[in-house]
């Protein structure tokens, strides 16, 4: 569990898919995903389970985001592994629209990434990011990462970003 000043983000519970489904099941949050939104609770419930056994097996998955002062589950995001030809963690997040616009996944990024560099010694961390999705790009570049290129991933066409450690630990503390 990693707690910031307003958010606290942990393991997914099993009473987590209907809070969960709200950030997944919404299409226009996950209009830039390439999965899509889910479908229904079960399905987000599934979803949920393979985050968990991947948290379990590699120590990273998405997690809750939870605003720590009404305790409510308001996203979901984390850390993943990149497709295997990109040989990377991603740092990745989530959150309803009634939560944009406050800061809450710059400091989530934030978080994940300094959990990802000096809890467990990852050399780099990528984000990537569809052009058409401005928001999510100044997230990333808040956050400290920086633009790298285009790229392929899950054969769509991204923005890749990238945080090497020693230069975002000197930078971000």
């Amino acid at each position: 569990m990693i707690e910031t000043a307003r958010l606290v983000l942990r393991p997914f519970r099993d009473d987590d898919a209907e809070a969960a489904h709200a950030v997944w099941g919404d299409a226009e949050v996950m209009r830039h995903s390439i999965a899509g939104p889910t479908r229904t609770v079960d399905e987000t419930r599934a979803h949920i389970a393979r985050h968990q056994e991947s948290d379990l097996r590699d120590g990273i998955a998405f997690r809750a985001i939870v605003e720590r002062e009404t305790g409510t589950v308001i996203g979901v995001g984390g850390l993943l592994n990149m497709p295997e030809e990109w040989n990377a963690v991603e740092v990745g997040y989530r959150l309803r629209r009634d939560r944009w616009g406050r800061g809450y996944a710059t400091e989530a990024a934030r978080a994940w990434l300094a959990a990802g560099f000096r809890d467990l010694g990852l050399e780099e961390i990528v984000g990537v990011v569809s052009a058409d999705n401005p928001a999510s790009v100044r997230v990333l570049e808040k956050a400290g990462l920086t633009y790298r290129g285009e790229a392929r991933c899950h054969g769509f066409d991204v923005l890749h970003y990238a945080a090497e450690r020693a230069a975002w630990l000197r930078d971000h503390g």
